[in-house]
């Protein structure tokens, strides 16, 4: 199989014509453009399904022509879209290729309305990584660990992981409930990505 992927970062996640386990795309949301779309269970609610339904109306397509035969598939997540397809010659190839950019250019971006992460001083610097995977709901935190590269993993757990007994203090000790939240759901994030990377059969240390 060839494998197409294109890094950007977007609101949706969904994969077809076949459910994807890993990022738990397992509900059926319907049919575009002949392709079965499926998405999270968790993330399976009227608006946010309505929001998928709405982009997939007008692009769907695009993924459709891509995937043809048997076994041949496709997964958005929150910041990587894969295709996965048979060599069918350079020039077919390529044109599929094209078409996947086209589909991921128009992909929604993210949702903008999230509040910066509160955390304490001495954890500020851990602020960029809070914005990325410090996720509350255990669906998109999933889903975001399923759909992030080995080195943004890596990254994750490298410099989450020496800090994991002092967030723990914190969470033992500190009455702020917003620096409660955030940090633990950091830690749990990390956490996750060390078992991801293990999975997918990387070490990391």
């Amino acid at each position: 199989m060839l494998v197409f992927e294109v890094t950007r970062e977007t609101s949706l996640c969904f994969a077809g014509p076949i459910t994807e386990r890993v990022l738990g795309c397992e509900h059926l949301l319907g049919t575009f453009s002949g392709v079965q779309i499926f998405v999270p269970v968790r993330l399976a609610q009227p608006d946010r399904e309505a929001h998928a339904g709405d982009w997939l109306q007008s692009y769907a397509h695009l993924f459709a022509g891509a995937v043809e035969a048997d076994g041949e598939r496709f997964q958005v997540a929150r910041n990587k879209t894969v295709l996965y397809v048979r060599p069918r010659g350079v020039p077919d190839d390529i044109q599929r290729l094209e078409t996947l950019i086209m589909a991921v250019e128009r992909l929604p971006a993210p949702d903008t309305n999230t509040q910066p992460p509160v955390l304490p001083d001495q954890f500020r610097d851990l602020g960029a990584l809070a914005v990325s995977w410090a996720l509350s709901d255990d669906g998109e935190r999933s889903e975001a660990i399923a759909g992030g590269s080995d080195d943004e993993l890596k990254a994750l757990w490298r410099t989450v992981a020496p800090r994991l007994d002092e967030i723990a203090t914190l969470l033992e000790t500190s009455d702020d409930a917003a620096e409660l939240v955030v940090l633990g759901d950091l830690a749990q994030a990390a956490q996750e990505a060390r078992h991801e990377l293990a999975r997918r059969g990387r070490t990391v240390s």
